[in-house]
């Protein structure tokens, strides 16, 4: 059995059914088994250790893993685990506060970009030698990673939700309840786009260069 291993933020939370969700639609178009997790509304945090555990408690199933795919979440959000104000059971009006002060009181764009960088830094080291996409869920993380090894997208997905039909982030972080943010046809698209790249590319060859989601 081979595996794909997707994790992220809420653009790949969803991955239980084979004509909605992408995640799981691209895994059974390539013939893989799907692993990982999505995390809603959380830093990288969650990912960092979903992936550790993954690869030193599931040897094997990392060893055969053999594509890896990051879908990025903004540098900005609060370092934590899955209890951080989005995956908490609070009110929305509450996680919004909260959100709030962080930025204005807490939050500062040096320290966050400076972790983010660190934590790419050990994400190239954890999977090298693998296939590897990077998906960038908003614009200010795309910005800061060239440093990653991998095929890299854009534009970043929160944009492409946008032009498909989101109209601002804050009907997006208030309203938005379609599954990884498109409807279940744009989560197809997805799916389709990237497998196609997948199929017609090495990539190891596409590595640490840029190429355009086409939708």
């Amino acid at each position: 059995m081979k595996y794909i291993y997707i994790t992220g933020d809420s653009f790949c939370f969803n991955r239980t059914s084979p004509t909605e969700h992408w995640p799981l639609i691209l895994a059974n178009n390539l013939g893989y088994e799907l692993t990982g997790e999505g995390f809603p509304g959380c830093s990288w945090w969650p990912s960092r250790l979903d992936l550790i555990q993954y690869k030193n408690q599931h040897r094997t199933k990392f060893n055969n893993t053999d594509l890896f795919v990051f879908c990025h979440t903004e540098q900005s959000r609060m370092l934590g685990d899955k209890r951080t104000y989005f995956g908490s059971d609070e009110s929305i009006s509450l996680k919004n506060e909260i959100r709030e002060f962080y930025l204005k009181h807490v939050y500062n764009e040096k320290v966050n970009q400076w972790a983010m960088l660190q934590w790419f830094n050990e994400l190239n080291n954890i999977v090298a030698d693998k296939n590897v996409i990077h998906l960038f869920c908003f614009k200010d993380t795309e910005i800061i990673s060239s440093e990653l090894n991998g095929a890299k997208f854009k534009p970043d997905l929160f944009s492409l939700s946008r032009r498909l039909g989101i109209k601002s982030r804050k009907n997006w972080v208030n309203c938005d309840s379609s599954p990884n943010h498109f409807s279940p046809y744009e989560n197809m698209l997805l799916a389709s786009f990237l497998t196609k790249f997948i199929q017609n590319n090495s990539l190891h060859e596409c590595a640490n260069n840029y190429f355009q989601i086409k939708l």
